[in-house]
């Protein structure tokens, strides 16, 4: 093989490999962006609600299983396709993709890759080879792959990001305490009473077999019509 065809080869590694990156970034941002809405969503709603052990265990199933085949398939995959791990796609497929983006390439450099499989059998086809490589050398293939789409899913990001930082700042308790029932999904937990009992006096000491007067208030959205000492 020739340094010009070795060279063609190994641009089109490198465009190989800023495609599967690219791949990577985007399923990894589009990742985060589902994984943060959907338990976010459901951290919500076990905060406000308090749902049962049968509802908690269900989602979190859901959320484990969704999340992890999101996560091979939009990360993991890419990544090891990244690092040359399971099937990649072919320098003629490549070639395609090249050949879609640069106008002056089009179907070119798919057809100088298969003249150059077929010149190790028949050196006719080498000066034909030659001529084609020249126009090819010199366009950068990996810039075919572009990172800019992918701020749009970065910006995409930010929203459940700071509706996490408001709720979070706002109601600490709504995200902390709807976590660790949805953790603990196992586990019984009871909403608290919708009202609060202040005792008004400090002195809580009786004689025995006396009368004890006690001093409280309630507040709250509902109030009991009796309580129970």
């Amino acid at each position: 093989m020739s340094e010009s065809t070795t060279e063609i080869y190994q641009k089109i590694h490198e465009f190989r490999q800023k495609y599967y990156l690219n791949k990577l970034i985007r399923g990894s941002l589009i990742f985060l962006l589902l994984f943060l809405s959907t338990t976010f969503f459901f951290v919500i709603t076990e905060g406000m609600f308090w749902m049962g052990t049968s509802a908690r265990t269900t989602i979190f199933a859901l959320l484990t299983i969704s999340s992890v085949l999101a996560f091979g398939y939009l990360a993991a995959l890419p990544l090891a396709n990244l690092l040359r791990f399971g099937k990649v796609i072919s320098d003629e497929d490549a070639a395609v993709l090249i050949g879609q983006h640069f106008p002056e390439i089009e179907d070119k450099l798919l057809n100088y890759l298969q003249l150059s499989k077929q010149s190790q059998a028949n050196e006719l086809l080498t000066a034909a080879i030659s001529q084609k490589i020249d126009k090819m050398r010199f366009v950068p293939f990996a810039t075919a792959v572009s990172f800019r789409p992918n701020i749009r899913y970065a910006r995409y990001l930010l929203i459940p990001l700071l509706i996490i930082l408001i709720v979070f700042v706002s109601s600490p308790d709504v995200i902390t305490k709807g976590t660790y029932r949805l953790m603990n999904f196992r586990k019984p937990f009871s909403p608290p009473p919708p009202f609060n009992i202040l005792l008004k006096q400090k002195n809580l000491e009786v004689i025995d077999g006396e009368d004890f007067k006690l001093d409280l208030s309630v507040s709250g959205k509902e109030i009991p019509s009796e309580l129970y000492v």
